[in-house]
């Protein structure tokens, strides 16, 4: 018998939703260093990726070389939204909780979310798109932000045992 995915993907699961929500504020938090170490090595400044994220709202100042807390609170708050949101998204989409296709799924959605998320939506800001942001790199974290959401299967087999 065939699966219908229509209806696989329209199932409501708040247990699952909520796993991929945790899981995706875990994956954002691991992505989310990585781009800091990766400005950090490269000679930039290491705020710069949790700056970046403020910009869709702040403009342009959000990146300059002022420590301003209130601009490092909304870019990290911003960047753990859309991580908790697109968590939900793979949890909707990603009906499983074995490893091994959890991977190989987050490497497709970290291609998903570097080709729409950074190259189409995110260049669409202008302070974003001029900050002129290596492409590799942009490349490197949204891979790690999906791998990172693996855990998906972990903590969604934990909440349902909390049940």
């Amino acid at each position: 018998m065939e699966e219908d995915l229509v209806s696989n993907w329209l199932r409501r699961d708040a247990i699952r939703w909520r796993s991929g929500v945790f899981s995706g504020i875990f994956a954002g938090l691991i992505s989310l260093g990585l781009a800091m170490l990766l400005s950090a090595f490269g000679g930039g400044d290491f705020w710069f990726p949790v700056k970046l994220a403020a910009t869709p709202i702040l403009g342009p100042v959000a990146t300059d070389l002022a420590f301003r807390p209130g601009t490092l609170v909304l870019g990290f708050g911003l960047h753990e939204a859309l991580s908790g949101f697109l968590g939900f998204l793979f949890s909707q989409f990603v009906r499983t909780n074995a490893p091994r296709p959890l991977l190989a799924l987050g490497i497709v959605w970290g291609l998903f979310s570097w080709i729409f998320v950074w190259s189409l939506f995110l260049q669409s800001f202008a302070p974003i798109h001029a900050a002129g942001v290596s492409s590799g790199a942009a490349f490197l974290v949204c891979l790690v932000y999906g791998l990172s959401l693996g855990v998906t299967g972990s903590v969604d087999r934990m909440l349902r045992r909390r049940r």
